[in-house]
């Protein structure tokens, strides 16, 4: 499987999810805190393509559209 690297600032209170699909062998994701500024850090993500890195904020959006799309 290919790797990527993507790169996300966050802020107090944000957040990120990870989500590993179930595999027989070891998926490793690196995390690497690459700079700090004012109140924001920069982080890097470091996986095989397989594996989904979220900002929380769109997980929220996305659920909150399938619920308005259910009623």
């Amino acid at each position: 499987m290919s790797e990527g690297f993507l790169i996300l600032s966050r802020r107090p209170q944000e957040g990120v999810t990870i989500t590993v699909p179930a595999s027989e062998t070891e998926t490793v994701v690196s995390v690497s805190s690459l700079g700090v500024q004012g109140c924001q850090v920069k982080l890097g993500f470091k996986a095989s393509s397989d594996v989904t890195v979220l900002r929380d904020e769109l997980i929220k959006h996305n659920t909150a559209e399938k619920t308005e799309g259910a009623a």
